[in-house]
This record gives C-alpha cells, sequence and structure tokens, in this order.
C-alpha cells in the first residue's frame, strides 16, 4: 500500500493476500465476473472517462472497483501507481481520512493522459475507546533478542509483490453472531 494526501492506493497483492496457493498451470482462468459490486452491497455509482470507468461510491474509508477500457495503461491515483490485473481490473481504498478529491489518470494508445475525477465523501466514524489496556514493562532481554530477526521477516513479507487476486472474491463472515466492536 502506499498513501499520499490522505489516499490509500490498495495493491492487488495486498488485498489479496499472499496466503491463496497459486493456481495449477494446467487449469485455465475464468473469465472474469462483469464489473460490478457484491451483491450484498448497494447500489453504487458509475463515472467514467476514456479508457477508465468504476463502480462505487468514492468516500472516506470506502473501496471502488474498476477497469480500464481500450488499451489504456499506467494508471496511477492521485499520483501513486495503482496494480492493474491483466484483464484491466483494479481496485482502489480511501483511508479515513482522505482529502475531499482524488484523481485517476492513465495512458491512453495514443499516448495522451486521460483523468476521472474522483469527489470524496466525508465520513462520521464511531470512535471506540478502550479502556484499562494495561501498560506493560520495559521489553525483557530474551524479548529484545528476538525482535530484529522477527522485524526483519514481516518486512521482507511486506515487500512481496505478488499478483493475487483474491479481491475479486466475495466476502464470507468467518461465524455470524453478535459484533461486540468495529475495530
Amino acid at each position: 500500500m502506499t498513501r499520499a494526501g490522505g489516499v490509500l492506493a490498495v495493491a492487488v497483492a495486498v488485498l489479496g493476500g499472499s496466503c491463496i496457493p497459486p493456481r495449477p498451470a494446467a487449469v485455465a482462468a475464468p473469465a472474469p465476473p462483469p464489473l460490478a459490486r457484491p451483491v450484498s452491497m448497494p447500489a453504487a455509482t458509475i463515472a467514467t472517462a476514456p479508457g477508465i470507468s468504476v463502480i462505487g461510491d468514492p468516500g472516506q474509508g470506502a473501496v471502488i472497483y474498476g477497469n480500464l477500457t481500450g488499451g489504456a495503461r499506467n494508471l496511477t491515483l492521485d499520483g501513486q501507481p495503482v496494480r492493474v490485473a491483466p484483464d484491466g481490473r483494479f481496485i482502489v481504498a480511501f483511508s479515513q481520512d482522505a482529502g475531499p478529491a482524488s484523481v485517476l489518470r492513465a495512458t491512453l494508445p495514443n499516448g495522451r493522459a486521460t483523468e476521472l475525477r474522483l469527489a470524496v465523501a466525508p465520513r462520521a466514524w464511531k470512535v471506540e475507546v478502550v479502556g484499562s489496556v494495561p501498560r506493560f514493562a520495559q521489553p525483557s532481554a530474551e524479548f529484545a533478542r528476538l525482535r530484529p530477526p522477527e522485524l526483519a521477516m514481516i518486512n521482507a513479507a511486506r515487500r512481496v509483490d505478488a499478483p493475487s487476486e483474491g479481491w475479486r472474491q466475495r466476502f464470507v463472515w468467518p461465524i455470524t453472531g453478535r459484533l461486540s466492536g468495529l475495530f
């Protein structure tokens, strides 16, 4: 993920996660679904510019889905690169403190730039305060010894740029029950 101007451009690899095993080479990839929001989401706005189309309602904390058409390439959101799948699909998310406007920009086959200006709606966030969080003492010598290699592994994993497309799948709740918080 990269962050610029309060906007979060989400790489396909980040939302897809690297835990999805690759598809065997002998199995043909299924045709991509039509550009639409998952069934569980409310109706959304469709916006277009030459070579770019998106569906979703841009807003703080929101996600929009899009498609590059007609050979458009090199997509950016507010100057930050956005990963585009081989079939032209992409996903973009906005941070909770995104500014009031963002611009998707791409290059058309003739070399000219095209852009889609998006009004980013503000959102009132419900803030939950977790009280009585215990304060911890200084880390032990054992923790100080183990932590640097652990951080190195975490940072190495974050640098992996895998072309995962888990973002195309529908979300499945892991369990049903009472929601006690929104964290």
